[in-house]
């Protein structure tokens, strides 16, 4: 069988497009390898053994004591405030009166004026 030169430039473009795209997802993958080689080292590099665990168990005992007295100073807080707070219901019912009595006031001026 023989091939023309049109043949053959075909055959060269296709060999040029899967060499192209073999060679754009071999470095999309070399790159992704890179980044999770960059991760793993940086656990490596900050995770704490069972055994480092053990020799701060008091001050980690110690640190989460000082957490729950934080949250149980802050629910009391937040109780305090919820006890010394004027509600927006409460503020408006209480404007509502006082510009009653206002309007009332006003009133009996006007009938005294007259």
């Amino acid at each position: 069988m023989n091939f023309d030169s049109a043949t053959w430039w075909l055959v060269g473009i296709l060999m040029m497009a899967a060499v192209s795209i073999i060679g754009y997802f071999l470095s999309r993958t070399m790159d992704q390898m890179s980044i999770h080689g960059k991760t793993i080292s940086e656990i490596q590099r900050t995770y704490a053994t069972k055994d480092e665990l053990k020799e701060h168990k008091d001050e980690l005992k110690e640190y989460k004591n000082d957490i729950k007295q934080d949250i149980t100073k802050i629910h009391q807080d937040i109780s305090l405030i919820k006890d010394k707070v004027l509600y927006k219901s409460d503020y408006l019912l209480l404007h509502n009166k006082s510009e009653e009595k206002m309007d009332r006031i006003q009133e009996l001026l006007m009938k005294r004026g007259q």
